[in-house]
């Protein structure tokens, strides 16, 4: 028979299908024109048909598309990408639970009390949205939570906090290794409009604004906000934090887990490589996890002087190397006695 296609454009409700456990049966009536009476009844041609979404719609290929229609008198639909679409999903006003499918976070430097930048990576199941409060409805801000940051005394030790802000690959915080620059530097940084406190004994909070929209990369792989947050470390050696991220905004994600950028890199680089670029002394994979604060030890010591004879005028020089920058520390020799 005659095949007709049509679309229309709404907004999703904001509430997950998993919550309400309530997705519409959607049906289609046809009417003749000019029935309609004075009650709002109305004459129908055919009987009412519910609408499906057939199985052979389903998410073939490597688009991973929602609206993937096999006909060719239907390839003016568009494909829209979707990260990890499942059959389910295909039936319209089904709303996805939001939630973040990978995080991590690295650092560039591990030496007590230095300038480090802690790069976050967040992939996230569904889109992301910037606030509009001049929307009706207002659209809240969508905003980040990173918790954990252990041993920060003051607030002001979080100094910043970026995120490139052209939308693409070539964009991220993760620089492929065979670039000689680190960190955000591709496209235009824009603040994230960080807001620093300390909770509790020495845990750092900061909260970060989402400042473009996000869209998943690909079918495989979520919407990537990465941002960068530079801080002074602690003076103090420690282990690692236990860094945690939480969304609110638009959706809310529960507070999870921020792990370790994971072994096998991304984008061409690994959690090393940031350590490397910053010439780290002997780096080791894990100081790259945040807050990892190296221990100062003296690696190697040689005392010589420039006369034995005596009575007379003496030179002693001292070579030693640490494994971490002194920044203007105090060093002391004892043991200099005289007989």
């Amino acid at each position: 028979g005659r095949a007709y296609s049509f679309e229309f454009a709404i907004v999703n409700p904001s509430v997950p299908t998993a919550t309400t456990n309530n997705v519409p049966s959607l049906s289609v009536t046809a009417y003749a024109a000019g029935t309609e009476t004075s009650t709002g009844t109305r004459t129908a041609l055919m009987p009412t048909f519910a609408l499906d979404v057939p199985s052979t719609w389903a998410t073939a290929g490597t688009t991973h598309c929602m609206h993937k229609v096999l006909p060719t008198t239907f390839e003016r639909i568009e494909n829209t990408t979707v990260f990890q679409a499942t059959q389910e999903e295909m039936r319209p006003l089904h709303v996805r639970t939001p939630g973040i499918s990978s995080a991590w976070a690295v650092q560039n430097s591990p030496y007590p009390g230095d300038t480090n930048v802690v790069t976050i990576a967040l992939f996230f199941n569904v889109g992301l949205r910037t606030g509009n409060q001049l929307s009706t409805p207002a659209v809240p801000d969508t905003k980040v939570t990173i918790s954990g940051l252990k041993g920060l005394l003051r607030a002001d030790q979080i100094l910043k906090a970026e995120a490139p802000s052209t939308v693409s690959q070539a964009a991220s915080c993760f620089t492929p290794a065979t670039s000689t620059s680190t960190g955000c530097t591709v496209g235009t940084k824009t603040s994230l409009d960080p807001v620093a406190s300390i909770v509790g004994t020495d845990q750092g909070k900061l909260v970060v604004t989402l400042h473009e929209d996000k869209e998943p990369l690909s079918g495989t792989v979520g919407a990537l906000f990465d941002f960068e947050v530079e801080l002074e470390n602690p003076t103090t050696s420690q282990e690692a934090a236990n860094l945690m991220v939480e969304v609110t905004g638009t959706f809310s994600v529960a507070e999870t887990s921020l792990g370790v950028m994971p072994t096998a890199g991304y984008n061409g680089i690994q959690a090393i490589d940031f350590l490397k670029r910053q010439s780290v002394l002997d780096p080791v994979d894990a100081e790259s996890a945040p807050l990892r604060i190296r221990k100062p030890e003296f690696s190697r010591m040689v005392v010589s002087q420039q006369r034995p004879f005596p009575g007379v005028p003496n030179k002693l020089y001292i070579l030693f190397r640490t494994n971490v920058p002194l920044f203007g520390s105090e060093v002391q020799f004892t043991g200099l006695n005289s007989r």
